[in-house]
């Protein structure tokens, strides 16, 4: 005997149709990028109505987001724990480049669109998840800069580096074989928190003591 409700088959049936959209809609952009690619193209994938696609989502751009904020939401859920037990700053910076690029690696798919598209993920930065996702890659940074001479700006600045290096460091990985992921974290890890702390000990210098030091 069936024992799913009638309203339990209906949901059941909404996320099946959502996570084809979103799945198709990886393949699309992959294949004809994403202004090359339509609404249209996304729904000739997927077999569903075009009235079922707009159900779910508006244009392109809201598919777009939501595939972003997918990947966002579960990079969060799993450095979540590594944030709770880290014992210090290194081993936290360390952690998190390995999550973010086995990440990146077990999507390599839609990581690629993303790479791919960097000037449309630039206006979805706003999207819940992509938004919260740059505030607690801050939020690390910060904590590690707590004791020194920083400014904000200069936390700012150095959250818009740690983004560039990790992104010019996965394309790295995705073309390793096998991919040196522990490396690639440590590197990443050491290089950010060694520049962190020698931008703390400068700053205290005055002037003429940094051109010394140099």
């Amino acid at each position: 005997m069936d024992s799913i409700t009638p309203r339990g088959k209906r949901a059941l049936n909404k996320e099946a149709n959502r996570d084809a959209i979103l799945e198709a809609a990886q393949d699309v952009f992959a294949e004809l990028s994403f202004g090359g690619s339509s609404v249209r193209d996304i729904i000739g994938r997927t077999g569903l109505a075009s009235g079922t696609f707009y159900n779910y989502f508006r244009s392109k751009e809201e598919v777009f987001g939501a595939l972003l904020d997918e990947m966002a939401d579960e990079l969060r859920f799993r450095l979540q724990h590594l944030r709770e037990e880290a014992p210090d700053c290194l081993t936290l910076a360390r952690g998190s480049f390995e999550i973010y690029y086995r990440c990146i690696l077990e999507h390599r798919r839609l990581y690629l669109v993303l790479r791919r598209n960097m000037g449309t993920v630039r206006l979805q930065v706003e999207t819940p998840g992509m938004l919260a996702g740059f505030v607690d890659l801050l939020a690390d940074i910060e904590m590690a800069v707590s004791h020194g001479g920083l400014t904000a700006a200069d936390n700012q600045r150095i959250t818009a580096a740690t983004v560039g290096m990790a992104l010019e460091i996965g394309d790295k990985l995705l073309r390793e074989t096998p991919p040196d992921i522990a490396g690639a974290a440590r590197f990443s890890a050491d290089f950010l928190i060694g520049g962190i702390m020698t931008m703390q000990s400068l700053a205290q210098m005055p002037d003429e003591a940094r051109v010394a030091q140099a």
